[in-house]
């Protein structure tokens, strides 16, 4: 599951990027660089924002990067790293449960001589 949530979490940061790299080279689109009157006018506020909304998305995708994907990989690992513990603990406690029943046994076969 962790690792579906941070797939997903890489795929969104790497559409939010290319969405922003593409709203800016729109808006630095020069097409309508040479357009004057009120057209001109127009077309100024409408590249302003598309360069704007650009910056929002990049925003966006290194707030995610940084708020989402980091601390989720981190988790990640520590888990990781808790669950080998665990793994050990447990391996180390079954080889001390089969010692202890081996011991029963054999003084259980004592007791019965």
């Amino acid at each position: 599951m962790q690792k579906g949530m941070s797939d997903f979490v890489q795929e969104r940061i790497k559409i939010e990027e290319e969405y922003a790299k593409n709203l800016g080279t729109l808006s630095h689109n020069s097409l309508t660089a040479q357009e004057e009157g009120s057209l001109g006018e127009a077309w100024t506020p409408v590249k302003k924002n598309l360069g704007d909304e650009a910056e929002v998305h990049l925003k966006f995708s290194t707030n995610l990067h940084r708020e989402v994907e980091k601390p989720l990989m981190s988790f990640h690992e520590n888990f990781k790293k808790d669950m080998r513990k665990s793994d050990h603990h447990i391996t180390d406690i079954h080889k001390q449960l089969t010692s202890l029943y081996a011991l029963v046994e054999k003084t259980q076969k004592v007791l019965t001589e």
